[in-house]
């Protein structure tokens, strides 16, 4: 779905339907979960020269 904004006429597309995710769960209602948690940034720079 397109629409444009009144007052600059930008356009902005949108989803008409919510997407499902394969166990019927919404990533719009969720979000997208980290794979990683790091507790520093140390941790991180670790992780990355593994």
């Amino acid at each position: 779905m397109l629409f444009s904004l009144p007052d600059s006429g930008l356009v902005i597309r949108s989803t008409v339907q919510k997407g499902l995710n394969k166990d019927g769960s919404s990533n719009a209602e969720e979000g997208t979960s980290l794979d990683l948690y790091m507790n520093s940034l140390d941790d991180l720079i670790e992780h990355i020269n593994m």
